[in-house]
């Protein structure tokens, strides 16, 4: 278990774009030395010059809206599920959830000028939460499956 989770937090710390040295053990993932080193991106925006926790709070800042707007349709989208008697994923809520509100604003605001403010996090969240979250999902299917072959 513990050397499978060597090989997922590296792939889910790509996803999410976040240094590996951040990771416990970075010192097992460093390339060989004939091997090109890694580029990892830094959480600074481009041309910033941020580094450190500077870097970080502005990371977290320009996300936290869209952040904070998809993880509050996961939890309505989770609530609906548990209290609905039809046994459907949360994800497929989720996915209605988003489309309904989405094409309900662009009625209203075709431009979704009101939106833009979480943009940037709602981006985040769809393109590399998301691939961090199907990491994740697979380690926790292939752990299951292994733990049942044995």
């Amino acid at each position: 278990m513990a050397l499978l989770l060597l090989l997922i937090l590296p792939a889910a710390a790509a996803a999410l774009r976040l240094p590996v040295t951040a990771l416990p053990g970075s010192a097992l993932f460093r390339p060989h030395r004939r091997a090109r080193a890694l580029t990892v991106p830094s959480m600074a925006e481009k041309g910033s010059g941020e580094s450190g926790p500077a870097a970080l709070v502005g990371f977290a800042s320009d996300r936290a809206a869209g952040l904070a707007v998809a993880g509050g349709l996961g939890f309505v989208a989770e609530k609906v599920a548990s209290r609905v008697p039809i046994s459907l994923s949360p994800l497929l809520y989720a996915t209605a959830f988003g489309i309904a509100i989405g094409n309900a604003l662009r009625l209203i605001d075709p431009e979704m000028t009101a939106m833009a403010p979480t943009a940037v996090g709602m981006s985040f969240a769809k393109r590399r939460l998301l691939r961090a979250g199907i990491i994740l999902y697979g380690a926790k299917v292939h752990s299951l499956t292994g733990s049942l072959a044995n």
